[in-house]
């Protein structure tokens, strides 16, 4: 911009001078004239403003997107992981886990559940199955941290209608269902923050449940 606004400068004051009197309107000087003043003072003005790349905005750009995807989620907020969204709708902490009134989970003693409603959308072209029981490197998994540091992995409760692990789920398709953590008394009673991280290979999401 600024390399522009100069040549433009350049060339009307030439025309400036290399018009003589007599030869030219008085009308056409009295307006090149302006234009060129009208030009050295946005020149003026661009000396006095930072250049701005565009490798410079779009090392902005990637920052800002880094720093997002490092964001940890709250109840309801959509995260994306490869092709998946997922979505933690709610989550609750309870003594035992009911499939119905004659069959359910209790867990150990000194214990108690903590599970979350989940919604997860398939975003690839073909069929995949959402938290295996036995992952390999690359596939998704869940845990539950302790202030950050203390790490519980999901239970996979066999045989609950509801339960999400080895879940398949096609292309552009969503499944709702439950993931579920055995946690110490002493955690479920305290007020402190707890955070589900789902992860896939390098990749995870964290979402704030309390």
């Amino acid at each position: 911009m600024k390399k522009n606004v100069l040549l433009l400068i350049t060339l009307l004051s030439a025309s400036v001078a290399g018009c003589s009197a007599p030869a030219a309107n008085s009308d056409e000087l009295d307006e090149l004239r302006s234009q060129v003043e009208a030009l050295q003072k946005e020149n003026d003005e661009l000396k006095t403003m930072p250049e701005t790349t565009a490798t410079e905005s779009e090392t902005e750009e990637t920052t800002e997107a880094v720093s997002e995807s490092g964001d940890t989620l709250a109840i309801g907020q959509d995260g994306v992981l490869g092709d998946w969204t997922v979505t933690v709708t709610a989550m609750e902490i309870t003594d035992s886990i009911k499939e119905n009134a004659y069959y359910g989970f209790n867990p150990e003693e000194g214990n108690k559940y903590l599970y979350v409603d989940i919604t997860v959308t398939n975003n690839g072209k073909n069929a995949a199955s959402f938290l295996p029981s036995y992952g390999l490197n690359g596939d998704i998994s869940a845990k539950l941290l302790y202030q950050g540091e203390y790490e519980f992995s999901s239970t996979n409760l066999l045989g609950h209608s509801k339960d999400i692990h080895n879940t398949t789920v096609n292309p552009l398709s969503s499944k709702s269902g439950i993931i579920a953590f055995e946690i110490p008394d002493s955690i479920a009673s305290s007020e402190e923050e707890l955070v589900i991280r789902i992860s896939q290979g390098k990749n995870k999401l964290q979402i704030k449940v309390r």
